[in-house]
């Protein structure tokens, strides 16, 4: 069990920048994401206005 908690160790390090890397983009995709409907939800709200 040691040398398999010694592995998962390991490729968790070297995978690691990989992970946040794209928690970030997905993270900051989301974001957009979310600024776009919203700023559509205002325009719409203003047309029909």
């Amino acid at each position: 069990m040691q040398v398999k908690s010694k592995i998962w160790t390991a490729f968790f390090a070297i995978l690691y920048p990989f992970i946040t890397t794209f928690s970030f983009l997905f993270t900051a995709i989301l974001a957009v994401f979310s600024w776009a409907s919203n700023f559509l939800v205002f325009i719409l709200k203003k047309v029909k206005a």
